[in-house]
């Protein structure tokens, strides 16, 4: 029994999906953590990152988008559209949400860190603020592919 020729086209598009980001996690925290700790990173350094990040990517998602729908594209159900939408809607709070912790952080570091730290609030930088935001969006996207392979597998939709 081959468990990857027992799912649909759809649950095989999530899964590369998410195997992909997993692998673009591990791969920009590789290199981002190679340069170090401190607030020394050179803001040309980390931009070399984020591009070959997304080089990678973009070039990783087209093999792989390729490579499992080599045999055509299942069209899309109203079944397909419910769950496409209960994933959207539970991706879209965790991104509000998150971003509202982002925006709380930055608050508390540069408006209520001097009043009730005594000028020594939480130490956050740009680079501090670029990586929760992409966190963040990282974070949102897997709670979209989890929920839709949820509910493709065991929802009742």
């Amino acid at each position: 029994m081959n468990f990857w020729q027992e799912l649909s086209n759809k649950q095989q598009n999530i899964i590369g999906e998410l195997v992909l980001e997993i692998a673009i996690v591990i791969y920009f925290i590789n290199k981002i953590m190679g340069l170090g700790t401190g607030t020394e990173w050179i803001s040309a350094d980390v931009g070399w990152i984020v591009s070959k990040t997304v080089v990678f990517a973009i070039i990783g998602g087209i093999a792989l988008m390729v490579v499992i729908n080599f045999r055509g594209e299942e069209p899309a159900d109203e079944r397909d559209h419910r769950i496409a939408a209960k994933a959207n809607r539970l991706a879209y709070i965790s991104l509000y949400f998150g971003i509202c912790v982002v925006i709380g952080l930055i608050s508390n570091t540069h408006i209520a860190g001097d009043y009730f730290f005594s000028g020594k609030g939480l130490s956050i930088d740009y680079f501090h603020i670029m990586f929760a935001l992409i966190a963040v969006l990282t974070l949102s996207s897997f709670i979209k592919s989890f929920t839709q392979l949820y509910l493709y597998q065991w929802g009742k939709v």
